[in-house]
């Protein structure tokens, strides 16, 4: 009697346990769903024309530009984008000057444009209100120097060039101008040159006073004898030349394996080739591979 009340027990438990993982196993299951991502991107402002770039918070969606001139007084005019929000125009402004215009605003009495940054044809300047309409505008006035932090010149590469058909790898490096009065007066004199000003040389170092030339190595990839690389030298077009006859009368070299050769220039650059040697056959059948690389090379550079 005892283990038959004992085994009904049991199966009462068992079948009550059953209908418990049963419930269970018949539980609806929540989806856990993603939340949204609530982070938002910076706008990214960029003047083709000018060239420059600027970081604008995500705050700033609404924001708007406009265009136009400003006369700044006896000292001329100058280009400006001014940048809106619906409520309040404009917040800030931003300035492009001439290089001459700005060096004569900075002499103007009185508050003038606080600056940026300068390239080699603008000076940037900035002004911005400091009186907000209403509690929105005091927040995005505070975000307009952390604005003006990002701004960033476009710098355009300013030599094009292509290695398409030879081997070659591309590097760059920077070097001081390295010409001295000696220098230029020995190239003249071999070159049958005549300035009938004893001094010129020494005027023509000194607008080319710590000025920096971009050297583009072209390295000829196989085997090679002579030299393998093909440079090409840009400097800053301090001298004002306006022609290839003038530029060549200063800087040309009237002998072979020369290391800089006028080549071509434009109002801001001027642009030197080397020689790829004399000539010389070493016997080995190997290329010369710098004058493999400029073939290729040098009726591709232009200036941009």
């Amino acid at each position: 009697m005892k283990k038959f009340v004992v085994l009904s027990v049991l199966s009462v438990l068992i079948v009550f346990l059953e209908a418990c993982s049963q419930a269970q196993t018949n539980q609806p299951v929540t989806q856990v769903q993603d939340q949204p991502d609530t982070q938002t991107q910076d706008l990214t402002y960029t003047n083709s024309e000018y060239g420059f770039t600027l970081t604008i918070p995500s705050t700033w969606e609404d924001y708007t530009t406009k265009s136009g001139p400003k006369a700044d007084g006896k000292s001329g005019t100058s280009d400006s984008v001014a940048f809106s929000l619906p409520s309040q125009s404009p917040l800030f402004v931003v300035y492009i000057y001439p290089i001459a215009t700005w060096e004569n605003v900075q002499k103007e009495e009185g508050p003038i444009p606080t600056y940026l940054e300068e390239n080699n044809e603008y000076a940037f300047a900035y002004s911005m209100t400091q009186d907000a309409k209403n509690e929105t505008m005091v927040a995005r006035i505070s975000e307009i120097k952390d604005i003006l932090k990002t701004f960033k010149l476009i710098i355009a590469e300013p030599l094009s060039y292509s290695i398409t058909g030879v081997t070659a790898t591309v590097s760059k490096e920077t070097k001081s101008f390295n010409y001295s009065k000696e220098q230029l007066e020995a190239m003249a004199d071999e070159c049958g040159t005549e300035h009938s000003d004893p001094n010129y040389f020494e005027f023509l170092i000194s607008q080319f006073k710590n000025t920096t030339k971009t050297i583009y190595n072209f390295k000829y990839t196989g085997a090679s004898q002579q030299s393998d690389t093909f440079i090409v030298s840009l400097l800053p077009n301090k001298g004002g030349y306006s022609s290839i006859e003038q530029f060549k009368k200063d800087f040309d070299i009237c002998s072979a394996g020369g290391s800089e050769y006028p080549k071509m220039l434009n109002d801001n650059w001027l642009v030197f080739v080397n020689s790829c040697g004399t000539g010389f056959d070493d016997g080995t059948d190997k290329l010369n591979g710098c004058q493999e690389v400029k073939d290729i090379v040098e009726q591709t550079l232009k200036l941009t």
